[in-house]
């Protein structure tokens, strides 16, 4: 006898006709999948399909970049302590500047990032373009000085032309 409170569970047994149309279905799923993949395959061989680096291949994948990382969470999330344990406030007290600029974040994505850049140059998916004429600053001014900002009678210095010539920044 069971619990009034839990009723009895319903007899959840499949026809066996319902069975084998599920498995039907699979397999004629299966077979469209291999023709679609074969016909890919066909396709794929005419034209070879360049591959995107991924980021994680170069932030975390390797044994280094784990250890970097991994180095980063500890040393910052033993800083939370620091109000509560003495040594860890004597160590964060005398641990050397380098430490802090090595256990940086940002620091470890830029050097790890530096790869990542290098297979994306290489992969073609980032392009360096050379500027065009119109995209380079001037090299000399009006009156000829060497940075044309720099210049209260050159219109591109901005601020400082405008207000060489009386009229204010508003």
């Amino acid at each position: 006898m069971r619990h009034e409170k839990f009723p009895a569970r319903p007899n959840l047994r499949f026809h066996p006709a319902m069975i084998s149309a599920i498995l039907a279905w699979l397999r004629m799923a299966d077979e469209m999948n291999q023709e679609f993949a074969s016909n890919n395959h066909e396709k794929d061989t005419a034209k070879p399909v360049r591959v995107r680096p991924r980021a994680r291949d170069y932030f975390w994948r390797p044994w280094y970049a784990r250890l970097w990382w991994s180095a980063i969470a500890f040393y910052w999330g033993a800083m939370a302590g620091v109000p509560h344990v003495k040594f860890l406030a004597e160590f964060y007290q005398s641990s050397a500047g380098l430490v802090v600029v090595i256990l940086n974040p940002f620091t470890a994505a830029a050097l790890l990032g530096v790869g990542y850049a290098r297979s994306m140059f290489a992969s073609g998916e980032w392009v360096l373009i050379d500027a065009e004429e119109h995209q380079t600053p001037r090299s000399r001014s009006v009156t000829g000085l060497a940075d044309p900002f720099t210049d209260p009678y050159d219109p591109s210095a901005g601020t400082l032309y405008r207000q060489h010539h009386g009229r204010t920044n508003r």
